[in-house]
């Protein structure tokens, strides 16, 4: 969950959810992908997706070798990406991390500025607890 989003929910505020994109941020050295950082994936061989869950769950049902077709967002522009599917510790994998990160308008607008270094789950637990902070004055 989005300490952010969980704060303002919270503090009762007027939140329109508008769903997840899910983002590639990590390519792990033994994927054999297409993918690129920064992608965002909408589909997964022709089939919208909302979750990252998905993507794991549909690879389990895949054999070592087999080639996923995602459809992503890229640079504001619909494109296609692959990636094999590979066996580790057990595993079924593509290499692929994926964020989920959540599209919603809250009422007040609330903006977040960060530097680098604050970023990770406790930099946005600690973001999430001053905006909370702010919203009860």
């Amino acid at each position: 969950m989005n300490w952010i989003l969980m704060v303002l929910e919270k503090a009762e505020k007027d939140i329109e959810f508008n769903g997840v994109h899910m983002l590639v941020y990590r390519l792990e050295d033994e994927a054999v992908s297409t993918l690129e950082l920064l992608d965002e994936i909408t589909a997964i061989e022709g089939t919208p997706i909302t979750e990252a869950e998905e993507i794991r769950s549909y690879v389990q049902t895949l054999n070592v070798g087999d080639t996923v077709t995602f459809t992503v967002n890229r640079n504001n522009k619909e494109t296609t990406a692959t990636s094999k599917v590979y066996e580790k510790e057990g595993n079924k994998l593509l290499g692929v991390n994926v964020l989920e990160k959540p599209d919603f308008k809250v009422t007040p607008e609330v903006k977040v500025e960060s530097k680098d270094g604050e970023v990770g789950s406790s930099g946005g637990f600690m973001t999430a607890l001053a905006i909370y902070d702010k919203l009860l004055e």
